[in-house]
């Protein structure tokens, strides 16, 4: 098979992405040790025999801060693949499986990152990302697209977790993931809610909600309600958090290893136990804004089947403005209460894995 092209320049790229039917461009930076990992990952899927009409290239983002601009690109890895020049989906970081499941779902569908995905097709990770300033002038507080409406996450060992929701004001960001552990009662659903603000701007999160209903999926337009066994966390007290340093890669997935645990200043409370909505609030304790990470997870009754409906909102100030400019505090959100984000979590591998051998 062909091995990974090399492509250093705009108007190169823009060639290549154009005269191909797909194109995967994994763009990465010296730096980025995660890159380091996905490079043999990319070699190694680019000479696989069922991609051998794909064009697989790599671009190296150091001092190319308008390639970065015109890709959106804000985090690394940062693999884009186009359909004709038109952008299909976007990851990050993943196992060789995991990529390859990623990949071949995302040139299934061939439609743009803005475009809803078809209900019970493979959810990829994809969002709306509105790093212009015009997108950030006219979208003020409008919620962000959930652009998978209705897709399928089934965890398994490869796929580790995965990006559910994002949003962003310039190049600060908040998003969410979803994950299942091997070692845990496989109806235990891990959240992750991240949040990276700007320092350039001396931004930071002021405070975030995050409400997500649970049903079973049995095919049906009425989901009965799932209502949560345990609920954690319920205070600052058991909380796990982690650093800036520690944050995951934003681009899609859980990078598989568990935050680490550290206090927090943030006033944490969340509620819904024996209900089936389970809602966590988070306000910053002092003026530094909130951690860079946070943990939340449920237990939910036995079910192979998990239909979820979501939203969440973060207050973000910019420290480089003052209180009277339109971008001094924005509130970003993901979905609303009357158009959540909806997702279907296929448990049937984590169940089949924690059967007990005959």
């Amino acid at each position: 098979m062909a091995p990974v092209t090399h492509i250093d320049n705009a108007q190169e790229l823009r060639k290549t992405i154009s005269a191909q039917q797909h194109t995967v461009v994994f763009f990465h930076q010296p730096w980025c040790a995660h890159c380091k990992k996905m490079g043999p990952i990319l070699d190694a899927t680019a000479s696989l025999v069922e991609y051998k009409e794909v064009k697989f290239c790599e671009f190296d983002l150091e001092e190319q801060e308008d390639v970065m601009e015109e890709m959106d690109i804000s985090t690394f890895p940062n693999i884009i693949l186009f359909h004709q020049g038109e952008k299909i989906a976007r990851t990050g970081s993943r196992e060789p499986e995991a990529f390859k499941t990623w990949l071949s779902a995302a040139m299934a569908r061939q439609e743009t990152v803005d475009t809803p995905t078809d209900e019970g097709t493979t959810c990829t990770g994809r969002y709306e990302d509105r790093r212009r300033n015009l997108a950030n002038l006219l979208g003020g507080s409008k919620p962000f697209l959930d652009t998978e409406s209705g897709c399928v996450f089934q965890p398994t060992p490869e796929s580790n977790g995965l990006q559910i929701g994002r949003a962003n004001q310039g190049t600060s960001y908040f998003l969410i993931t979803m994950w299942n552990s091997e070692t845990e009662d496989p109806n235990k659903i891990f959240f992750g809610l991240h949040f990276m603000p700007d320092p350039i701007h001396k931004a930071r999160f002021e405070s975030a909600r995050f409400w997500v209903t649970f049903g079973r999926d049995d095919g049906e337009e009425e989901h009965l309600p799932l209502n949560v066994l345990e609920l954690t966390p319920a205070s600052a007290a058991d909380t796990i958090t982690a650093s800036v340093d520690d944050a995951i890669d934003s681009s899609s997935i859980w990078s598989g290893e568990e935050p680490v645990r550290r206090g927090t200043a943030t006033d944490i409370r969340g509620q819904g136990l024996h209900s089936p909505t389970a809602v966590w609030s988070f306000v910053e304790g002092t003026s530094r804004g909130l951690d860079a990470s946070y943990t939340l997870s449920v237990v939910l009754p036995t079910t192979t089947r998990v239909w979820m409906k979501f939203w969440a909102k973060a207050v973000l100030i910019r420290g480089d403005t003052i209180p009277l400019d339109l971008r001094h505090k924005v509130t970003l959100k993901t979905g609303t209460m009357e158009e959540p984000y909806q997702r279907i979590l296929d448990l049937s591998v984590a169940m089949e894995r924690a059967e007990p051998k005959s």
